[in-house]
């Protein structure tokens, strides 16, 4: 089930709760159930002003039968239903108002080009998105299909979506993107939200802007660069501080994406000097792209202008390059967060998420682990409690 309402709301964007799933639909014992969680649910949002539609089903088909009686009950419970709030199937179901479908055109076929087109037919498309994974990146090209899930081609994708929707937004109803944060996923085998060991914590459906964690990848500010207001939330994004290895070795570089809703970017190779030009935003859906540029330093510094006048401002310090001359002025407002306080013993010092680390301070922060016992310290997750 699916109601879809709006960010302003207390609830999220979406609610959803699969309920329709393999080959229980056709057991009686299911169907009672499901009828009796619809009434409950129903009833605990009918009086949101922020639900617009209500959704049957998700990713599986109801019997059209069935569809028609639960529609049949949505309305006796709510008035507006069908008149001011649609009932919905998904991708191919019946026995309500409306079949929504979903576009996920470069993540399972089809062209995500034609993305504007798809929209006017479908009218209102469900859920877009894309598989991706946190800090995996490539130089290109991504699209239209390129299955090398990484986050260059996420981001590529989404913003060619973001792009073309509005550029047919007064002939359509919308679409929703999928997903905000990550999520587990029992009951599906997949990889987990990483190429290393440590994130594999269990099936995730690893689509979202953020990881379970809550760390944004590039996509989260590709989007905020779109719908951030600039005149009380500029920003400026520098692709990818989850890649400061891109290069190798000083030279001429291309394809430096920077996101930002600022009315102007300027791009630096130090910190206050350096620069390697300055652009006009080129507009909804895109982003700064810097190419043939010098770049001799490890430090790249950009800097966002609203009516010329310096409003936000990105670093990223790479490897594999000479420092940069002005490199000590990255240290002067240091606040030193991993320094020991006086009169603290400290018994452990832990990198959560990571390997051994030597601070600056000669502290060793040990590497994260797994809890094995009731006397010993790590992480535990809900995987524990299901073999292999």
């Amino acid at each position: 089930m699916v109601a879809v309402i709006t960010s302003k709301s207390r609830f999220d964007l979406f609610h959803k709760i699969r309920k329709s799933e393999g080959n229980l639909i056709s057991s009686p014992f299911f169907k009672q159930n499901f009828k009796t969680l619809l009434k409950d649910w129903v009833k605990e949002r009918r009086n949101s002003p922020s639900v617009i539609l209500w959704g049957l089903e998700n990713e599986s088909t109801l019997p059209e039968a069935f569809a028609k009686e639960c529609t049949a009950i949505i309305r006796e419970l709510d008035p507006t239903a069908s008149i001011q709030r649609l009932v919905t199937t998904c991708n191919g179901g019946s026995g309500t108002d409306w079949d929504v479908p979903q576009n996920w055109t470069g993540t399972y076929g089809g062209d995500p080009r034609k993305y504007g087109e798809d929209l006017k037919r479908q009218i209102l498309v469900g859920e877009y998105g894309a598989w991706r994974t946190l800090d995996y990146h490539s130089e290109g090209p991504h699209l239209p299909n390129v299955t090398d899930y990484n986050e260059d081609r996420f981001t590529e994708l989404m913003e060619t979506k973001v792009r073309l929707a509005d550029s047919v937004k007064n002939e359509v109803a919308g679409h929703y993107f999928w997903l905000w944060t990550s999520h587990d996923n029992p009951g599906r085998v997949q990889g987990g939200e990483g190429l290393r060991e440590l994130d594999r914590v269990g099936p995730v459906n690893y689509k979202g802007l953020l990881t379970p964690w809550e760390e944004p990848l590039d996509a989260y500010y590709m989007f905020q660069s779109n719908y951030a207001p600039k005149a009380t939330a500029p920003m400026i994004y520098i692709a990818s501080h989850t890649w400061p290895q891109r290069w190798t070795a000083p030279g001429i570089k291309d394809n430096i994406r920077i996101y930002s809703n600022c009315d102007e970017v300027e791009l630096f190779n130090d910190i206050d000097g350096l620069s390697l030009g300055k652009q006009k935003h080129p507009g909804f859906g895109k982003h700064f792209r810097f190419d043939g540029v010098n770049i001799q330093y490890n430090v790249l510094y950009a800097i966002g202008y609203i009516n010329g006048k310096a409003v936000a401002k990105d670093k990223i310090v790479l490897m594999n390059l000479p420092q940069s001359p002005n490199f000590a002025k990255l240290y002067e407002t240091d606040k030193k967060i991993t320094h020991p306080q006086d009169k603290y013993n400290y018994l452990y010092r832990v990198n959560c998420g990571g390997p051994d680390y030597k601070d600056e301070n000669g502290n060793l922060w040990l590497a994260d682990r797994k809890r094995t016992s009731k006397g010993s310290w790590g992480s535990s997750s809900w995987t524990n409690n299901f073999e292999g």
